[in-house]
């Protein structure tokens, strides 16, 4: 009998399934902009302004800023930033991606949230509130290749 299997369920006739978790990459390859990338990354390239709209949980912010820098957009000190609207998504959408990227955060990926920084020394990635966008702005225009502004 297996031991992972609460005793008597057999006989209730209940079946139990073992859940595992994706592994990350399955799980990005399961997001909708996922196929879009190489579309993203000439559009970007080809333009000045790039809208990408989709739905909440589709890859933008996780993802795109991911494909640029994959791409060498925040080569030579550059900085690829992503505004969040809510201040308390910051910091786990910053961890989810240095977690995706195989990096500490605080390394290639940082955030900024009202008492809290984990901008230096950032590398590639920076994730703050839309409240923040023009005091970075202001400080680093020079540093910045790409802007998303998730919504």
């Amino acid at each position: 009998m297996n031991s992972d299997i609460p005793m008597g369920s057999q006989q209730l006739g209940i079946h139990w399934v073992k859940f595992g978790y994706s592994s990350i990459e399955k799980q990005i390859q399961r997001l909708p902009v996922y196929k879009y990338r190489n579309a993203i990354l000439y559009l970007v390239e080809t333009h000045a302004t790039t809208i990408v709209v989709g739905e909440t949980g589709s890859g933008k912010t996780t993802q795109i800023p991911q494909y640029l820098k994959e791409d060498g957009w925040a080569e030579g000190g550059r900085v690829i930033a992503c505004t969040q609207p809510r201040r308390l998504a910051v910091q786990p959408v910053a961890s989810r991606v240095a977690e995706e990227m195989g990096v500490k955060l605080g390394e290639e990926v940082g955030y900024i949230i009202r008492f809290e920084d984990l901008t230096k020394p950032v590398g590639a990635y920076l994730l703050f509130p839309v409240s923040m966008l023009f005091h970075y702005l202001a400080l680093l225009v020079h540093q910045f290749v790409q802007i998303f502004v998730a919504s």
